[in-house]
């Protein structure tokens, strides 16, 4: 019975991965909006930030009834890469199948660590660290992000920090960078663990998201999405989360310390 209802539930997120993907695919054959960039960014980005908010909720869910869950599926990318490898298959094939292996796998992780936090107040100061290192890996010449959609050949390979979705007139292309879909579940623990109202969580999620292409339409740059859902999510509870002074300053602490370290080893 557990077996089965884990399925049912993975088939949910296989579903709503797989009809934005096709859905994008053969929006390209038939576009109606002409050459216009910005209109097919932001429906594809839309569409896959949904799948993320849905997946990590459809994951934390399942880290809450199951707990430990089977180590079946933190083998999925690689069962995709492998198979594509062996199989020879294009990579443009491989892209959906290792998209929603890494999807599932990245919020089940972020579930089970949201699962771990002790208080409400440690919210906010979690968010400030994980938007500072965020801003590093995407912003800095040394931050992992920056490397990984910098590397030549980005599309010619599978890159596990970064998530591929389809854009009409395009192609498949890079979008997001899977440290958000690790934060997107993350949150989605919080809430099962402080039992608190779900819908915020989706909405605050969805309405970072939202921010997050608005600027990244207005400015034409890569954006770390963690700077705009990180607060909108935690500014969807309001007070319910307040932090105390001497986490936030310990949080400072952290960040200076961590970031300096990174940089040095990064360039070094």
């Amino acid at each position: 019975m557990t077996g089965n209802l884990l399925n049912s539930k993975i088939w949910w997120v296989i579903t709503v991965w797989f009809g934005s993907y096709g859905a994008l695919l053969s929006a390209s054959r038939h576009w109606p909006f002409g050459q216009l960039p910005m209109v097919s960014f932001a429906l594809s980005f839309l569409l896959l930030c949904g799948c993320v908010v849905i997946t990590a909720a459809i994951a934390s869910g399942t880290v809450e009834e199951y707990g430990k869950l089977p180590l079946w599926h933190t083998g999925l990318p690689l069962c995709a890469v492998g198979l594509g490898a062996v199989v020879h298959l294009p990579l443009e094939w491989i892209y959906p199948w290792y998209g929603v292996s890494l999807l599932w796998f990245a919020s089940i992780i972020g579930a089970r660590l949201g699962r771990e936090i002790q208080s409400p107040s440690h919210v906010w100061p979690l968010v400030l660290v994980a938007c500072a290192f965020d801003y590093w890996s995407v912003m800095t010449p040394a931050g992992f992000t920056q490397a990984a959609v910098e590397e030549p050949g980005l599309l010619s390979s599978i890159n596990p920090l970064i998530l591929v979705f389809p854009i009409p007139l395009v192609g498949p292309q890079p979008i997001l960078g899977v440290g958000d879909v690790v934060f997107a579940g993350f949150c989605m623990g919080i809430v099962k663990k402080l039992e608190v109202d779900v819908g915020r969580a989706c909405l605050g999620l969805l309405a970072g998201f939202l921010i997050c292409l608005v600027l990244l339409l207005s400015l034409q740059m890569p954006l770390p999405a963690l700077l705009c859902i990180g607060p909108a999510f935690a500014l969807s509870y309001g007070r319910a989360l307040k932090p105390k002074l001497m986490e936030m300053f310990g949080s400072l602490a952290f960040i200076i310390v961590g970031l300096l370290v990174l940089t040095a080893v990064r360039s070094g």
